[in-house]
């Protein structure tokens, strides 16, 4: 088995919006997990989704919602159960002091 490849889906982004999908590796060999955080200054929050499909063009459906919150800072991961051809993240609320949120996946 091969060690899981790190991919950013969203990169320090200060506006809510999906991101662009990336199809899956595979390389590891199990359903990939994902590392969300959140930084800014003061009291912040945001919510993301994990989605993923199966069919090109297809419908996404989600995986896990994520709730950052916090003072300055907060992360959270999700370890996915299933395989997907492709998988994107969706930051669907932000707010805070010079807040951006940064979402990986490792697969």
């Amino acid at each position: 088995m091969q060690r899981p490849t790190r991919t950013t889906l969203l990169n320090a982004v200060t506006a809510t919006g999906q991101g662009t999908g990336v199809i899956g590796s595979g390389a590891a060999g199990i359903p990939p997990s994902f590392d969300a955080s959140l930084t800014g200054t003061g009291a912040l929050s945001g919510t993301l989704l994990i989605q993923g499909r199966n069919t090109p063009g297809g419908t996404w459906c989600t995986l896990a919602s994520l709730s950052l919150s916090g003072t300055g800072s907060d992360g959270k991961s999700y370890q996915a159960t299933a395989r997907f051809m492709e998988y994107a993240a969706n930051l669907t609320a932000l707010s805070g002091t010079s807040a951006t949120v940064t979402c990986t996946m490792a697969d």
